[in-house]
């Protein structure tokens, strides 16, 4: 989507924030034989964040959508389980629909339709966005690719002059990934590593 200025005041910036994960989960031993002083190998966990359709500092206006498709590449030599972070900003807007404007609520400034690939396994309201997690429905094998976990994003119908005209708000978006051998699906796999092993990851 071509950047265009918008039909009215109160367009807002969006910022891509694509993260490269690489090597960060612990290596395991992948291959083993019966005797003691033959080599193992150890397997390296590493994974690419893309965005293919995107086009970075967007403005758009209320109710309208811009193309986002973050996407996950097994860069690594051995399986994973693979996550998806997005957070998206949250303010006190007011909704503008039908010729009515309501009373300010709390709301998340960004909507979006996760594919039935990603399952939601996380989310949390933190100060001033929303935090969600996503986990892939199945490992991924070295040099594949994950389908996005959406196609886009939509922008609430916050009335005008609700959030300030060429304000950068920022939908952060962050992968993570964990060799898969050792668990059954990609949630124990989240709860065993992420959370319980390393809780401030």
């Amino acid at each position: 989507m071509t950047e265009r200025k918008p039909a009215f005041s109160g367009a807002i910036m969006i910022l891509a924030v694509v993260i490269l994960l690489t090597g960060h989960t612990a290596a395991y031993q992948t291959a083993q034989t019966d005797t003691l002083d033959n080599p193992v190998t150890a397997g390296e966990v590493s994974i690419e964040l893309t965005e293919p359709g995107y086009t970075d500092r967007q403005q758009v206006a209320p109710n309208s959508e811009i193309i986002k498709d973050p996407t996950i590449i097994n860069t690594g030599t051995v399986d994973a389980y693979v996550y998806l972070e997005v957070r998206i900003p949250v303010r006190e807007v007011r909704l503008a629909e039908r010729a009515q404007i309501s009373p300010p609520e709390h709301l998340e400034l960004f909507s979006f339709e996760p594919a039935s690939s990603w399952s939601l396994i996380e989310k949390e309201e933190m100060e001033n966005e929303m935090r969600y997690v996503f986990a892939y429905s199945k490992e991924i094998c070295p040099g594949e690719k994950t389908t996005p976990l959406f196609e886009k994003i939509r922008t609430v119908s916050y009335a005008e002059g609700d959030v300030p005209e060429n304000q950068e708000l920022d939908v952060h978006i962050l992968a993570r990934a964990v060799q898969s051998f050792s668990w059954t699906d990609p949630l124990q796999a989240y709860q065993s590593y992420f959370i319980f092993a390393r809780p401030n990851t």
